[in-house]
């Protein structure tokens, strides 16, 4: 009789209540692996808690609730720390993950740890992008994005343009490890990964779209048209978004060369405007 690898899901939850139960029920759903779920609730108001207890009486699921709200990072940073398995992923609570999500991941971890002795290794994949009613919007958010992980053979290059979507991640201990704690000027927790694996592991793009990415209009951290990228409301959020990314990149603790990462968003910048004129 085979063993299937018991995999921890670390989930955060904050007013969850309309779409927790899909997500949960494709998280029990995975097929070739053996699930556990921790969830930590964020101080929800609505229907999340009610559901989180009647998912715990009938599966292996913990849930932990915040006294006060911790933000998506501090969230995200204490589901980690609870879970304990040797390999976690992380998940949202308002997304549906396809049924070889995992056993997909799982494969391409176990090869590259193979391949790299104890070294920290963390695998991400491709999303579909679909609306509130589960209906496609984009068959792959990569593409959406113009994002090119394949690229990707430096820090640079992922300081330049992140491609790493949190949901997405499953993570060996080592790579747990790496990347806890948190610093504080963390500006989302999925980068300060990618970028912490990428430099110290082995950081492993899947092409697969294996989770349904739900964007309903009440998402935390969510797909951005292209098209709706204009004006100096986008200069202004962009402006922000780069001092607070730049802070995170000094907590790294290595060099980053910054005259290749300019010329990684030029070449970006100019991939994506070939791209959109071939549409």
């Amino acid at each position: 009789m085979t063993t299937l690898t018991k995999i921890t899901v670390a989930l955060t939850t904050c007013n969850g209540a309309p779409f927790l139960r899909a997500q949960l029920d494709s998280i029990f759903g995975q097929t070739g692996v053996k699930t556990e779920v921790v969830v930590c609730d964020d101080a929800s108001t609505d229907g999340t808690l009610s559901i989180l207890q009647e998912y715990a009486r009938h599966y292996p699921l913990s849930y932990f609730c915040n006294p006060m709200r911790l933000g998506v990072v501090g969230n995200f940073q204490r589901a980690m720390q609870l879970s304990q398995g040797d390999y976690v992923a992380l998940a949202d609570q308002d997304d549906v993950w396809l049924p070889d999500k995992l056993q997909l991941s799982l494969r391409a971890l176990q090869q590259a740890e193979a391949e790299c002795a104890d070294m920290p290794v963390a695998v991400v994949t491709d999303l579909k992008v679909v609306d509130a009613g589960l209906h496609e919007l984009h068959a792959s958010f990569w593409a959406a994005q113009g994002l090119f992980p394949f690229e990707s053979t430096s820090v640079e290059h992922l300081v330049a343009r992140n491609f790493v979507t949190g949901c997405t991640l499953l993570m060996n201990r080592k790579a747990m490890d790496l990347v806890l704690p948190f610093p504080d000027q963390v500006v989302m927790h999925d980068w300060w990964i990618g970028l912490r694996v990428k430099r110290f592991g082995r950081l492993v793009p899947l092409a697969q779209q294996t989770i349904l990415y739900r964007q309903h209009g009440r998402n935390e951290v969510g797909f951005v048209p292209e098209q709706s990228r204009t004006g100096l409301a986008l200069l202004g959020k962009r402006l922000r978004a780069n001092l607070a990314w730049f802070a995170m990149i000094r907590q790294l603790g290595f060099p980053v060369n910054w005259l290749r990462v300019l010329w990684y968003k030029v070449c970006f910048h100019l991939k994506a405007w070939r791209n959109r004129g071939k549409r």
